[in-house]
């Protein structure tokens, strides 16, 4: 399973969190203060969004049953940061987001990993203009030296990458338990036909017939559709 984390990296845990309140200028911070107090059952008001949340209000805060990530809001609250840091902390957010320095990105992927809770991670990057970079360049290289992450790759394609074997059509294990017939090809051929991918019938049907492409001979490469987060 690979889970999904939203790191931002910097210097300082600080400049971590501003980089974060920076993004924050383009969404709506009124409903965001508006659900960080539902979910810990207290009226928080924007008008205070630059003060911390006072320890009388604090002592009578009670974590939602309904949303997990109440525990967390309540945990950086307590710490005394300002309701604006408290929502740069991704404390609401969907993804587990952590704002810090190279090593705090490497040392919160380590725990997870190492607790079993996930196989993997899929990055969703704060700012494409350099947060990729930044992980590549700082948090990578600790993952390397902590045995965490390889060095290099088993091939220059994907499937090499994944330990998936050569294959160009339907996988042969399928085939050989229920072999296609001519009129579940016909079937398969008229279904693509119909979605708008004629051009590509005779890919789908079985080498050997006459006037038809062999799909061992096609020349479309494999695609692999890559979901990335930003």
């Amino acid at each position: 399973m690979f889970a999904g984390f939203m790191p931002t990296i910097a210097i300082s845990r600080r400049a971590a969190l501003d980089r974060r309140r920076l993004f924050d200028e383009s969404v709506d911070l009124r409903r965001r203060v508006r659900y960080l107090g539902a979910v810990i059952d207290l009226p928080l008001d924007y008008d205070h969004i630059d003060e911390p949340i006072p320890d009388s209000a604090l002592a009578a805060a009670r974590p939602s049953p309904f949303d997990p990530r109440s525990v967390r809001v309540l945990e950086v609250a307590r710490q005394g940061w300002t309701l604006r840091d408290i929502l740069a902390h991704g404390v609401i957010d969907y993804h587990p987001a952590v704002a810090g320095t190279a090593t705090d990105i490497a040392d919160h992927m380590q725990r997870w990993f190492e607790a079993g809770a996930c196989d993997g991670f899929s990055v969703a990057i704060d700012g494409y203009h350099d947060g990729v970079d930044a992980f590549v360049d700082l948090v990578v290289p600790i993952l390397q030296e902590r045995v965490l992450f390889h060095h290099d790759y088993e091939g220059p394609i994907l499937r090499d990458r994944l330990g998936a074997r050569a294959q160009n059509g339907l996988d042969q294990r399928l085939t050989a338990l229920n072999p296609p017939t001519r009129s579940s090809w016909h079937a398969i051929s008229d279904s693509i036909a119909r979605s708008g991918g004629g051009g590509h019938r005779y890919r789908h049907q079985p080498p050997g017939w006459p006037g038809q492409r062999n799909v061992g001979e096609s020349s479309t490469p494999d695609a692999v559709a890559i979901h990335c987060e930003g």
